[in-house]
């Protein structure tokens, strides 16, 4: 197994296009448009063995959320994902393990940034989080971001970076155009 991380490039939306209806009958409702990539400040697309696996997506949410970043923005995994196991929420997601990459990229860009995660208030992620055992994943409030109630996640970031390195080693990931080359 071999994961490539490298940075979305214009081309990339035709590979996520074959993608939505996979999504659609994941019961997420996606399409192009809802991905919102352009409004991202980053978005990084992950192979495994050449295959889509995830996009996930960093957005600045400053103006919902003084002085913050949002990391796993409108992250979508395809059938091509790699599967994770452990004892917390967190190792049981390949988005989530791979977070670490997204916090490595928003602290270089400004290292003083509060760095979030977010889901829909009502959502079945939302309520799995709640009741599950986690590791970095702590509920700060919920309010509003995009004119969606969303729950704010803050992130314990020692703890991500260094499951996020763990997994890097596990699977073999390599980081490509990126500014983050950390791993």
């Amino acid at each position: 197994m071999s994961i490539l991380v490298r940075d979305f490039r214009y081309s990339d939306y035709k590979e996520i296009e074959k993608f939505i209806p996979y999504w659609k009958r994941k019961k997420l409702n996606y399409d192009i448009q809802y991905l919102n990539i352009e409004r991202m400040l980053k978005c990084l697309m992950f192979f495994n063995n050449d295959k889509l696996a995830m996009i996930s997506g960093i957005d600045d949410v400053s103006e919902f959320i003084p002085n913050t970043f949002r990391i796993l923005t409108r992250a979508s995994t395809t059938k091509y994902r790699p599967r994770c196991w452990g004892e917390f929420l967190e190792e049981k997601f390949f988005s989530n393990i791979m977070a670490g990459i997204s916090v490595n990229y928003c602290k270089q860009i400004n290292n003083n940034i509060n760095i979030v995660i977010t889901t829909n208030e009502d959502s079945p992620i939302t309520r799995l989080v709640q009741r599950s055992k986690n590791k970095w994943l702590k509920f700060r409030e919920k309010d509003y971001v995009y004119d969606v109630k969303q729950v704010i996640w803050d992130i314990d970031i020692d703890e991500c970076l260094k499951m996020t390195q763990y997994w890097t080693k596990q699977l073999n990931v390599k980081i490509e155009n990126t500014n983050d080359r950390s791993y």
